[in-house]
């Protein structure tokens, strides 16, 4: 299982910001964990709840319980401080070597995640 066990050694952290996304986080985190669960590595999922005020909370806090011990935690806001903060509080709270996000959405399907990894994996300072 490559979701690192809570307070183990972590390559990479993946940062999800989420806002008011009831509707299909459901959906994305299945997705998301499939594919940290893909790989050798050991990883870290951070979820940065920018205010949601919908169902997102209580979703996010079943997927937490479901999936106890593995490296899930969620930070979360108690108003909207937009997604640019939401990230830069997410790259400030990760433990991974490598720390990488996308929308919650998945607007960038997760395997555009491991081609930036890769890059940083060769000296690239940023992958974009």
């Amino acid at each position: 299982m490559s979701l690192g066990a809570s307070g183990g050694t972590i390559f990479g952290t993946l940062i999800l910001p989420v806002y008011e996304a009831a509707g299909f986080l459901a959906t994305t985190l299945v997705e998301v964990r499939a594919w940290l669960e893909a790989h050798p590595e050991p990883w870290e999922l951070l979820i940065v709840d920018d205010g949601s005020r919908d169902a997102t909370p209580a979703l996010l806090d079943a997927f937490a319980r479901q999936h106890a011990g593995e490296a899930i935690r969620i930070v979360r806001f108690t108003t909207n401080r937009g997604k640019g903060f939401a990230i830069r509080v997410g790259l400030d709270r990760a433990r991974g070597r490598y720390a990488v996000f996308t929308d919650c959405d998945l607007a960038y399907p997760m395997p555009y995640l491991a081609l930036n990894v890769d890059r940083l994996e060769s000296g690239a300072d940023v992958a974009i």
